[in-house]
């Protein structure tokens, strides 16, 4: 039996902090969030957000949550991308992006076939 791992996201995860959640995060696991305050962290709400990182986890308000800040995590993806760079959209999802025109906030190491899929993305918020 031949096992296709072409569109199989994966982790290798680098420094992950605890934020708390100012608003209800349960339904951003694997998307791309920005801080709020010094301890706290709240969804994407612009494509034009400087992210903190991937949130790990679905915390609801005033609870811990995972955020990894570097490394390897899988990502939502919000549309079809490439392997290569990308940008997040609206919400914290990613998108392909281009270089010198968009904010890259990681590499797509697979490609995401459809909107929802789940990839693995080398973290580069750029801070």
């Amino acid at each position: 039996m031949t096992t296709d791992y072409s569109q199989q996201a994966f982790e290798v995860p680098g420094q992950k902090v605890s934020f708390i959640a100012v608003t209800d995060c349960s339904d951003y696991g694997y998307h791309f969030v920005k801080q709020s305050g010094e301890v706290g962290m709240i969804p994407i709400s612009s494509d034009s957000d400087i992210p903190l990182g991937v949130l790990q986890d679905e915390p609801t308000i005033n609870r811990a949550g995972c955020v990894m800040l570097s490394g390897i995590s899988m990502v939502i993806a919000g549309s079809a991308t490439a392997i290569g760079p990308l940008k997040i959209d609206g919400t914290g999802q990613v998108l392909t992006g281009t270089h010198g025109v968009d904010h890259i906030v990681g590499k797509g190491l697979n490609a995401a076939v459809s909107e929802g899929d789940i990839i693995a993305v080398l973290i580069n918020p750029g801070l």
